[in-house]
């Protein structure tokens, strides 16, 4: 760069204040653009030279710039300014320090008028105090270019600041004291106005700049406790009363030992945590003449305490999870468990996704468990990628040999994994537990640059030793409820198989008994005959054909429990055979109809169709009659003998249905499901009609038939109303499903 270009504005207009202390950073960011003296680069030479022989002056000085007398004075003139600092810079002198004007304003017009030096003794009331002090005020005129006044020069002289200038002078050294002090510190005068903070104070609230940190001290209490967001420890907005150095300056001592914390936001925007510590200043008479707080920034330490707390609770509360016993019925019980043992992982661990998986040692297949911290985008993906990923992928040689061996391991996370990271690929602690069967890993994934502690180490070693402890235990409990299962299956299954055995040897044995009595009476019988000759009663052969009948007829029932079975058997086997073809299902439910009314005689059975339309289906004629007969019989038996049996054919939508409703005492709700199961009987149901049980192997017969066909079988009922049995079979040709 050219070292002879000319300076810019702003660079000029730095230069002027640069050694101003802190007067000269005030006036540094006044706009003087707005002001009647126009921009700080643009003044005239002398009061240029003017303003920088006032500013590095040590003595008390004020420059008065015509024609308004615009007030410019150094940091030597501050005390004697008090309150009106720094408010008066740049202001006209009647505003600016209204207290002398009444004085200076002919002393000034003199020096104008005549262009020479004017001087007054006065006692004058200046300072914070407004004591009245004897000024000399020597006034010297300023010429421009032309000879003209200008501007006016007052070095200002204590004639009785003996006391004034001890004070001073104490004051100078406590400010040096203050300025070396490691602490925050921030002194007040009387007036709670902040005169001073150490560099140490400037830097723990985000000040950098002399110019910046005078502006922060000439605000009022208010809008700096504003800006800081001052908070108490409970999180209530301060009052203005409740800042500390108002406490203070009313008396109140806040020791260390009870030190007050607050919390708020730096300038740059930083959350912060300070404790506060102050008491007020004394002069002889024990009259409080300003106070001191110091504070400093203890942000880390409760940081670290929230975060003890944190673990303590997460280490509590993953051993409560632990000893949470999943509902048996409740499969995502256990999931939901691992899931919060691995939240409580991720929150005191700080990650930016925290996982478990499990993976086989032979195959390496990885199994997604649980992961916390994922947009739940970006975890759909995350179960969809890992499920189809070995462990040598995700974790390359020689990393998954030491993670099955059982090896912490710091590996860097695939890139652009996790979503969103965008300041280098995250660093992934990985820690595994050796189960019985694979081996479960807990992945920590932190943004890069951020390491890992050797607590938060043994806090991921400890959290992964718990997600174990929950696989292991749900594993456990899986294959207790397993084996639970299996036995009550079994002890079902034998109770089924004692009930089904003592119906069938029941069932079974009445017409045995039936036909033995039968075929032995019939022999004695026609012994008797043969000695007879021919003279046979007509008598004899009439019982003799009635208790053939009875044979044939319960020769016809032993032939339906058996063929009950047969079917049973052939289900079981996968053989039931269908013979489908066209046929016209109002037929083959009238047949049915008339078979039942055959066999009940003195039962009313009304057959309902509709009167138009084809109802022709591709069906197998005899196992829907089959069925329908089933229908029927179980209607008549579980009704009334003198309550009516209905059978009604309808369509539905792509559907003929057929029902059968009777008047019966109805079945409860939570028994209607079972009623299809082999071997199946509803408790407290008795029959009313007839004399054939059953065994309990009909509706599961039918059930099957009308499913092979693509159809759907099923119950509606209300106790003590009746019930009404049903099936829908599909209008669009198709091959019944066979076995």
């Amino acid at each position: 760069m050219d070292q002879h270009a000319e300076a810019t504005p702003a660079q000029t207009a730095a230069r002027l204040f640069a050694h101003g202390g802190i007067t000269g950073a005030l006036l540094a960011a006044i706009a003087w653009e707005t002001t009647p003296l126009g921009p700080a680069a643009d003044w005239p030479p002398s009061l240029r030279t003017s303003v920088r022989l006032c500013l590095t002056s040590h003595h008390p000085g004020v420059l008065w710039w015509v024609p308004d007398h615009l007030l410019i004075y150094n940091d030597a003139a501050i005390p004697l300014l008090g309150t009106r600092h720094p408010a008066a810079l740049g202001q006209p002198g009647p505003v600016g320090w209204p207290e002398i004007w009444a004085i200076m304003q002919p002393l000034l017009a003199q020096v104008q008028t005549t262009g020479t030096t004017a001087t007054t003794d006065d006692h004058l009331p200046v300072g914070d105090d407004r004591a009245d002090v004897t000024l000399t005020f020597v006034c010297s005129p300023i010429e421009d270019d032309v000879g003209q006044v200008a501007g006016i020069f007052s070095e200002l002289i204590e004639r009785n600041g003996t006391e004034r200038r001890a004070a001073r002078a104490r004051t100078r050294q406590l400010e040096t004291t203050i300025a070396a002090m490691s602490e925050g510190v921030a002194l007040y005068d009387a007036r709670g106005r902040l005169i001073q903070l150490n560099a140490a104070a400037q830097t723990l609230i985000g000040l950098h700049d002399p110019a910046t940190t005078a502006a922060f001290m000439a605000l009022p209490d208010v809008e700096r406790a504003r800006q800081l967001a001052l908070h108490d420890a409970q999180g209530e907005l301060l009052l203005l009363a409740d800042l500390p150095q108002h406490r203070i300056l009313r008396g109140e001592t806040l020791a260390a030992s009870d030190a007050l914390e607050l919390t708020g936001t730096t300038l740059t925007g930083q959350g912060a945590v300070w404790s506060c510590a102050g008491a007020p200043l004394r002069d002889e008479a024990g009259h409080i003449t300003g106070g001191v707080l110091t504070f400093r920034d203890v942000t880390a330490q409760r940081q670290f305490e929230h975060h003890t707390h944190e673990v303590l609770a997460a280490v509590l509360a993953m051993a409560a999870a632990l000893t949470t016993v999943p509902e048996p019925a409740a499969s995502s019980a256990a999931n939901a468990v691992l899931t919060q043992v691995v939240r409580l992982a991720h929150e005191v661990l700080r990650g930016v996704a925290t996982s478990v998986v499990t993976t086989a040692r032979a195959q390496q297949w990885l199994t997604p468990l649980a992961v916390v911290g994922l947009l739940p985008a970006d975890e759909a993906r995350w179960w969809t990628q890992v499920s189809a990923t070995r462990l040598a992928d995700a974790a390359p040689p020689p990393a998954d040999a030491r993670l099955l061996a059982g090896e912490e391991t710091l590996l860097v996370a695939a890139p652009g994994w996790p979503p969103g990271a965008d300041n280098g690929p995250p660093t992934a602690l990985v820690v595994p537990v050796p189960l019985a069967q694979d081996t479960l890993l807990l992945t920590v994934t932190r943004a890069a640059g951020v390491p890992f502690t050797a607590p938060e180490h043994e806090l991921a070693r400890t959290a992964a030793r718990l997600a174990a402890n929950v696989v292991e235990r749900e594993r456990l409990l899986a294959a207790y409820l397993a084996t639970q299962a299996r036995e009550a299956a079994l002890v079902e299954a034998q109770r089924r198989m004692d009930e089904f055995l003592g119906i069938a040897s029941h069932e079974l044995r009445t017409p045995l008994t039936s036909v033995t009595a039968n075929v032995q009476l019939s022999a004695r019988g026609l012994a008797r005959l043969r000695t007879a000759g021919d003279s046979v009663p007509r008598s004899a052969l009439a019982r003799y054909e009635q208790l053939a009948a009875r044979t044939v007829q319960q020769l016809a029932r032993l032939a339906r429990l058996v063929d009950d079975l047969l079917d049973v058997s052939r289900i079981t086997a996968g053989q039931l055979a269908l013979r489908p073809a066209p046929l016209d299902l109002g037929g083959v439910v009238q047949e049915a109809a008339e078979l039942v009314r055959a066999a009940w005689p003195e039962r009313v059975i009304t057959v309902t169709q509709p009167r138009q339309g084809d109802l022709t289906l591709v069906l197998d004629g005899e196992r829907i009659s089959q069925v329908v007969v089933k229908l029927l019989t179980n209607a008549l038996k579980y009704s009334a003998p003198d309550t009516p049996v209905r059978i009604t054919v309808r369509r539905g939508v792509g559907t003929l249905r057929v029902q059968v409703q009777d008047r019966g005492p109805g079945i409860p709700r939570g028994q209607q499901l079972r009623l299809f199961e082999r071997f199946y009987r509803v408790p407290g149901i008795e029959q009313q009609s007839g004399s054939e049980v059953g065994l309990g192997l009909g509706l599961y017969i039918c059930r099957t038939i009308i499913e092979r066909h693509g159809g759907t079988l099923g119950v509606s009922s209300t106790p003590g109303v009746g019930s009404t049995f049903f099936f829908a079979l599909p209008t669009t040709p198709s091959r019944p499903q066979h076995s």
